[in-house]
């Protein structure tokens, strides 16, 4: 009898278990249909992110009608798109790294992100202090996010962000990436001050953005690394009195930058036949699974294909420098270049200006003293070129919206960037391709750790092209 009772439970253990074999089997996840629109053409063009691996052998099939090959299917790699948050306060004008604001290393930190991001990629700024503001809408125009964030950090307040400002640039910044193109989506937030414990932070988003919050003072580090862990972001530090610290630093960040922005592979399917006005249904097969999405075809002309508008936000790099040389923003009149910064002179006074002081938190601010007026002298093969340096900083690269343009096949589009801080000025190579060296054939400098320099020395930007500091 007990062995008759066992029967049906041991029955229906086993066809519970042969329910759930095949769940043990399954592969990997099916196809994602990321985007879907309307083609020029009148068809219909899906962007597929295929966890199954690369293949193109897919079929498609029009509401509920027999599947068959598509009219193309390929592979496309899909840019990034990124938001710079920079904070405003006033613990970005105090010591960060040596001989260094955090300011300025926030700045080091943005042309670091610009000069990794491939061909395509699309940039936001977002700045915040008193309030949250958007400083460049996302767009290709690489240039003109970074002279955005350049002015963003100039004549910061005395007093610390407003609460609430941090949760309302994360929001600005999700604003601007809803609206990106298909392809992987990042978030860096550069700060010095944390918020406060009882401040509303965004909650973890679906992990369809790549948040990573940077540190950029010890006097805020514990609270930046509270804030990432209520955001559901990660947390790196760039902050350290020793110069010896800041290459594991760099290396940490850059490990985490290349993941962040690293292009997504997708594959890109059109249908055979063009599609009449109206709504309909495109279900796909392949990749390991199915997946549908609808498409919505008129008489009117669609949307622009992304990998155009890609290509066209690459070409806006160049425009966008050029326009910001000329003292305009690089994508408005309310960014203003370098051609309409103020000399120092011309400023408001500010506290602790000319003098090192001690702030509420003993925190170091460093003295703004009047700065000295540096020329710079470059040969690049029978060229000479001359260019005084009256700003705090001067940016050396082949784009011709720096500082310094010069022209050469071994010279980066963000070569190097010279810093005069604190009475001293320093020399930092941008992940330059040929790199920087302080003699001919010499080592080159580490990437973003600045290097003190002196009047009468030289370095050079790759095997060819020299360029001497001379102190006027």
């Amino acid at each position: 009898m007990p062995a008759r009772r066992a029967a049906p439970w041991i029955a229906l253990a086993l066809l519970l278990l042969a329910a759930a074999s095949p769940a043990r089997a399954e592969g990997p996840p099916g196809p994602r249909i990321v985007a879907a629109r309307a083609e020029p053409t009148g068809g219909a063009e899906l962007i597929v992110a295929c966890p199954a691996g690369d293949s193109t052998d897919l079929s498609l099939s029009v509401d509920g009608g027999p599947f068959a090959p598509p009219g193309s299917a390929e592979r496309a790699d899909a840019p990034p798109s990124l938001t710079i948050i920079v904070e405003r306060g006033a613990g970005m004008a105090l010591a960060g790294t040596p001989h260094s604001t955090s300011a300025d290393d926030a700045l080091g930190q943005a042309e670091l992100l610009l000069a990794r991001l491939p061909l395509g990629s699309r940039v936001a700024a977002v700045g915040y202090g008193e309030r949250a503001e958007l400083l460049a809408p996302l767009g290709g125009d690489l240039a003109g996010a970074r002279a955005a964030l350049a002015a963003g950090l100039r004549d910061l307040p005395a007093d610390p962000p407003a609460e609430g400002a941090l949760s309302a640039a994360v929001g600005l910044a999700r604003d601007q990436l809803r609206d990106a193109p298909a392809g992987p989506q990042a978030l860096v937030i550069l700060a010095a001050d944390g918020p406060g414990e009882g401040e509303a932070l965004p909650e973890p988003g679906d992990n369809t953005v790549a948040i990573t919050v940077v540190g950029l003072s010890d006097a805020g580090e514990a609270g930046m690394r509270a804030a990432a862990e209520r955001m559901g972001a990660a947390y790196l530090p760039y902050h350290s009195e020793d110069l010896a610290a800041l290459p594991g630093l760099l290396d940490a960040l850059g490990a985490r930058y290349a993941e962040m922005i690293a292009p997504g592979a997708l594959l890109r399917a059109t249908t055979a036949d063009p599609l009449p006005p109206g709504r309909h249904q495109i279900a796909l097969k392949g990749c390991g699974g199915s997946a549908e999405a609808w498409v919505s075809a008129s008489a009117a002309a669609p949307g622009i294909d992304w990998r155009l508008s890609a290509l066209a936000g690459a070409g806006g790099l160049s425009l966008g420098m050029l326009v910001g040389r000329l003292g305009v923003g690089g994508w408005g009149l309310g960014v203003g270049g370098r051609g309409r910064t103020p000399t120092p002179d011309s400023r408001p006074p500010t506290p602790g200006r000319g003098e090192e002081a001690e702030t509420e938190r003993g925190a170091r601010r460093l003295p703004e003293p009047a700065r000295p007026v540096y020329r710079l002298v470059a040969w690049a093969g029978e060229r000479r070129i001359t260019h005084e340096m009256r700003e705090r900083q001067c940016v050396i690269g082949r784009d011709p919206g720096c500082d310094l343009q010069i022209d050469g096949p071994s010279v980066s589009n963000l070569h190097a960037r010279l810093t005069v801080a604190d009475g001293q000025i320093t020399l930092a190579d941008l992940d330059s391709g040929s790199g920087t060296s302080l003699g001919p054939g010499g080592p080159r400098l580490v990437a973003h750790l600045p290097t003190e320099i002196r009047d009468g020395d030289e370095f050079w930007l790759g095997p060819e092209v020299r360029v001497a500091l001379r102190k006027d």
